[in-house]
């Protein structure tokens, strides 16, 4: 009997440490994904505005914050350079900078949003399948019907606590 027990618990702890390690790598693959999509998208905007920017630049005739936007332009460079692009110009300059912003950075932009694009539908395809599995294994098709008819347990209305915390 004793040994049946501790058959089990090792069994037990077994499956337990099989799930977490599942778990962690889910997480991690998610991670992952999400760090290359945050990583595209900081690299589209810090793009996107320098491309305004340097058109602010161009269209404004007067001396007015001309100091502050060419200071925020810098600093976009410098971003730029953080960003790894592989068409920037070498001597990134503000005259060299306006040149690749007029005939390299559409291709860079259409580029990144096509790869954000791309990692989204990644992702939504990987959902659904996770979502299929889950009904097809008659084991887990009861966390399926959780995640779509599940709904919130009702809340108790805030005048029904005291402030301290009790009912």
């Amino acid at each position: 009997m004793e040994e049946a027990d501790q058959l089990s618990i090792r069994t037990a702890k077994l499956i337990g440490d099989i799930a977490l390690q599942a778990r962690c790598t889910q997480m991690k693959e998610r991670k992952e994904k999400s760090q290359y999509i945050s990583c595209v998208n900081e690299r589209l905007q810090t793009i996107k505005e320098t491309c305004d920017l340097i058109r602010q630049l161009q269209a404004s005739n007067s001396s007015d914050g001309t100091e502050e936007k060419l200071m925020e332009l810098d600093i976009l460079m410098d971003r730029l350079c953080l960003c790894d692009i592989p068409n920037l110009p070498a001597p990134l300059n503000r005259n060299s900078i306006r040149t690749w912003m007029e005939e390299h950075a559409a291709e860079e932009i259409e580029h990144l949003e096509t790869c954000l694009k791309i990692a989204s539908n990644q992702e939504i395809h990987k959902e659904r399948i996770r979502r299929r599995d889950l009904f097809m294994n008659p084991q887990t098709r009861g966390k399926w019907l959780d995640l779509h008819f599940k709904t919130s347990p009702p809340t108790m209305p805030s005048h029904a606590i005291d402030g301290k915390g009790n009912p």
